[in-house]
């Protein structure tokens, strides 16, 4: 079998986010069905095996999980677009190997929101908590809901929290603008 080394990170990150990642050496390909590596990606799962790492593909997807005690699925990492490629390619040239395993009925959640976004929000709210400039933050409420009647500080940053527009990226402009 095969055995190699692959960039991962473990922060719920897209491959294409990364600022930095962990280098797994010595890990072995598996390819399993694409029943399997659907469930390892959808559910949590334990597996049966003494690994401390794994590399997943169907021959189409590719991941790799971390594993804790009692095989827990405890991390999941993709891959980047050209590495996932070539495992892809790979791994299509080998046989399917049956892993035993086990899912939960709880379903994983991967976040849709960019890193970026997600630091935007947090400074926003993090200035509108803490600013005692009224002024400042009354004018962001305006920016971002164009009037100042039913002024609030808890529903801006309520908005700006669970909004899916992108109109805080204004209210962020600003603030580092002035």
């Amino acid at each position: 079998m095969k055995r190699n080394f692959i960039e991962v990170n473990f922060n719920g990150l897209k491959p294409y986010e990364w600022d930095n990642y962990l280098i797994i050496d010595n890990i072995k390909l598996k390819r399993v069905s694409t029943k399997t590596i659907k469930d390892i990606m959808s559910y949590e799962s334990i597996i049966d095996t003494n690994e401390k790492y794994m590399l997943l593909s169907d021959g189409h997807n590719s991941i790799v999980i971390k594993l804790g005690e009692r095989g827990k699925v405890v991390k999941r990492s993709f891959l980047t677009f050209d590495r996932e490629l070539d495992i892809d390619e790979y791994a299509s040239m080998k046989k399917i190997q049956k892993i035993n395993y086990k899912i939960t009925d709880k379903k994983i959640k991967y976040d849709s929101e960019l890193y970026e976004e997600k630091n935007i929000k947090k400074y926003l709210v993090n200035i509108i908590k803490t600013s005692k400039d009224e002024d400042k933050i009354k004018y962001l409420y305006y920016l971002y809901f164009d009037e100042i009647k039913n002024y609030s500080k808890e529903k801006l940053i309520k908005f700006i929290n669970s909004n899916e527009s992108n109109k805080y990226y204004k209210l962020y402009e600003f603030l580092i603008s002035n």
